[in-house]
């Protein structure tokens, strides 16, 4: 059981994402981490503990950017330490994801891509993927198609690229969206935030490519 949570606005996305996942701790306090898009890479700050002993409380000066991601970890695959928390990313450190749920098939997809990993987890074949098939292709839509034919399980995923664009994938997996003066929110379950939200929803069981302020 883990927490995750994306944001995309015009606000530095570290704080908001920390104070999100204060709220979402119930769901693992083994280890925690964001990432953020600076300009023009990826920043991660990640550890095992709690939020409070990894992230501390002035992130901003350490996470600038305003698209990040969050991810507050229950140990389900590899033991609890700092390389095994989220976020992880790809070779060329492109891309990084946050990921709830089981990869079934992660070890033959482990064998398949051929690199070397850092982790002991079934989510870091992700970011691989998604940077192999942005290699090959440039429409986020098509990316996230290939990459969700390849992995099995239920999941929900946020990637963000050092672009600055993210990525919401899910298979049976609960993930909401909400969007509200030009900010967009992701995670399994808007209990939080109060009055902050507007409107939401449920993601149906697929994708969504999020391009700063585009309709959902």
């Amino acid at each position: 059981m883990c927490g995750i949570i994306g944001y995309k606005g015009s606000k530095d996305a570290s704080g908001i994402v920390r104070k999100a996942l204060e709220k979402l701790e119930y769901r693992g306090y083994d280890s925690a981490g964001i990432a953020t898009v600076g300009n023009p890479s990826l920043k991660i700050e990640k550890g095992e503990g709690t939020i409070e002993d990894v992230l501390d409380t002035d992130i901003e000066e350490k996470l600038d950017g305003k698209t990040g991601i969050g991810h507050t970890r229950w140990a389900t695959h590899g033991e609890v330490n700092d390389t095994n928390a989220h976020p992880h990313v790809g070779k060329d450190e492109h891309v990084a994801v946050v990921h709830n749920g089981i990869i079934n098939n992660h070890e033959e997809i482990k064998q398949e891509l051929d690199v070397e990993m850092k982790s002991d987890t079934d989510t870091e074949v992700i970011p691989h993927l998604i940077e192999r098939e942005l290699e090959k292709e440039n429409d986020l839509k098509e990316v996230c198609e290939n990459v969700m034919d390849r992995i099995e399980g239920s999941y929900a995923v946020l990637a963000s690229l050092n672009t600055g664009e993210m990525l919401a994938m899910k298979q049976g997996s609960p993930l909401v969206v909400s969007e509200t003066d030009g900010e967009i929110f992701l995670r399994k379950r808007f209990r939080v935030q109060g009055d902050r939200l507007g409107r939401r929803r449920s993601l149906k069981t697929g994708l969504q490519p999020l391009h700063g302020e585009r309709d959902l």
